[in-house]
């Protein structure tokens, strides 16, 4: 968590155990396989 009371979007994945790693978390995301109340996330480097 930083400063602000942001999280990477690929730290949230990997801390919460959905992913088993930064890289596994990357490729769901550029692949389209992340949703947050029903958005498709396809930043990387959104926090």
């Amino acid at each position: 968590l930083s400063e602000e009371g942001t999280v990477w979007i690929v730290a949230l994945l990997t801390g919460a155990d959905l992913v088993g790693s930064n890289s596994e978390a990357r490729r769901l995301i550029q692949q389209g396989g992340v949703r947050i109340d029903g958005e498709q996330i396809d930043d990387t480097t959104l926090n």
